[in-house]
């Protein structure tokens, strides 16, 4: 009997599946580390301005799938509220607003060393990663690559003393409300919680002992 039980719950988990999948996909699929939109030289700094979250979007999840144990009786509980493969979190923003703005990120990861140059040159496409940590979660972003002289930006420096280009940014909050779906389309989670994306960032050529 157990065993017919258990059969019949997975049946129904394959057909929930299947009516829901179409469902699964009528909101964006949105990364939680924002795109850039432009790139350029102002104030002699080189800004980056990235893409705000939307106020309602998507996240597919990916889980384990449900475990069963012998005598369980599955539908009621077990099986409904299990986490299955191809879930996916929506997402619908409650407030936003800045956390910090100019906050200093570090030093520019491809210039280990400082040096005494008139300017230093930056990619207009290419990106390196970096990453701070803020409220307890690691925040990574893209900031523009070295380059030659004839290929991209370039951000005036003194060359009479030591510098190196330092990275800053523009951090903002959002709180989004959050309901989490398994693969069959079952609510299994609600909750809230913020998310901080860094908004714009700044790379300035700076004395290295400052």
């Amino acid at each position: 009997m157990k065993k017919q039980l258990i059969a019949l719950s997975f049946m129904f988990m394959l057909m929930f599946s299947s009516i829901t999948s179409s469902f699964a996909g009528t909101l964006d699929n949105v990364s939680l580390t924002p795109d850039p939109i432009f790139t350029e030289v102002i104030d002699n700094a080189l800004v980056t301005q990235f893409e705000s979250l939307p106020n309602t979007f998507r996240v597919p999840v990916t889980s384990d799938s449900p475990m069963l144990s012998s005598d369980s009786l599955a539908m009621p509980q077990s099986i409904l509220r299990s986490p299955a493969s191809n879930g996916w979190k929506d997402y619908k923003l409650l407030d936003s607003g800045w956390y910090k703005k100019n906050k200093r990120m570090g030093w520019h990861p491809q210039f280990p060393r400082e040096q005494k140059v008139d300017f230093y040159y930056f990619a207009s496409s290419k990106t390196t990663s970096m990453g701070i940590s803020i409220g307890g979660d690691y925040i990574s972003f893209g900031v523009s690559k070295e380059t030659s002289k004839a290929a991209g930006y370039g951000v005036k420096a003194d060359s009479s003393i030591w510098t190196r280009p330092r990275v800053y940014g523009d951090v903002k909050y959002y709180e989004y409300h959050i309901k989490e779906y398994n693969g069959a389309g079952i609510l299994i989670d609600e909750y809230d919680d913020t998310i901080y994306t860094v908004d714009r960032t700044y790379i300035k050529a700076e004395p290295y002992n400052n």
